[in-house]
């Protein structure tokens, strides 16, 4: 009976619309014959076709591994999401590199699974990886909250050597001083770590009197408010610190300091 209606199929709908309909018919708990090797036991134990690490690899840099599945903990998808990006970044670190940035140009649900990334990539072990790591630095940790996740998750596994604290100061060394201003004004702490903290671990030593003035205040605030902003660069932050010093007046502050946005 199975083997006319597999006839049946290939007559009306064609050999390759057959198979596919066939292999739908069949038992998810076995093999599809003729095609084991494509196949393995997944977590809820029927089978399925391999990935491959490429693709599972976008996978869960896209999704995460966060939320765990109906068959799966997050910890057992964290733990499969390890061992993918090992053997990646063994295989092929700059490709590594490129699907990071991919995931963390807005497409991932969020950026974690990509700092996550980023973080193991900066394990590898090659020269290409060495490489890698720093030069997508900057496109994968954005903001300062992405700067704190990424501190955090370092911390939890490898620590803080010479690939990573290099890293991380050139971070708070780039860029113009007026955009970092807003990111260490908005993000003063997150993950367990501070705008402070990150200063003091990375020894960053500004170039600039705008850069030293905003380091300056991070680590040692005001004993008193200047009585206007020490320069453009840090406007938003003495308006934040006029606005402690007169909080009836805090309408005042937050429109002409933009610290609402």
């Amino acid at each position: 009976m199975i083997s006319r209606g597999d006839d049946l199929l290939t007559s009306l709908l064609g050999a390759t619309h057959a198979e596919e309909t066939s292999a739908r018919l069949h038992p998810q708990t076995q093999p599809i014959p003729g095609r084991e090797s494509e196949m393995i036991r997944g977590k809820s134990s029927g089978y399925m076709f391999q990935a491959g690490i490429w693709r599972t690899l976008r996978r869960c840099l896209l999704i995460g591994t966060g939320n765990g599945s109906y068959y799966a903990t997050k910890w057992e998808l964290t733990n499969d999401f390890v061992d993918v990006l090992e053997k990646a970044i063994a295989e092929n670190p700059d490709r590594v590199a490129q699907e990071i940035v991919y995931a963390s140009d807005g497409r991932s649900i969020n950026n974690s699974a990509p700092i996550w990334a980023l973080v193991l990539l900066s394990i590898g072990e090659s020269p290409a990886a060495k490489t890698a790591f720093p030069s997508i630095f900057p496109q994968v940790v954005r903001t300062a909250s992405h700067f704190y996740e990424w501190m955090s998750y370092t911390k939890s596994v490898r620590g803080f050597g010479k690939v990573v604290r290099e890293a991380g100061k050139n971070w708070l060394l780039q860029g113009d001083t007026k955009a970092l201003a807003y990111q260490l004004l908005k993000y003063q702490q997150r993950h367990g770590f501070s705008n402070r903290d990150a200063l003091r671990l990375f020894h960053a030593k500004p170039q600039t009197e705008d850069r030293d003035l905003l380091f300056k205040w991070v680590v040692n605030g005001w004993d008193e408010l200047p009585p206007e902003p020490p320069t453009a660069a840090l406007n938003q932050i003495w308006w934040y610190e006029w606005v402690k010093t007169s909080p009836r007046s805090h309408s005042r502050g937050n429109y002409q300091g933009s610290l609402d946005t």
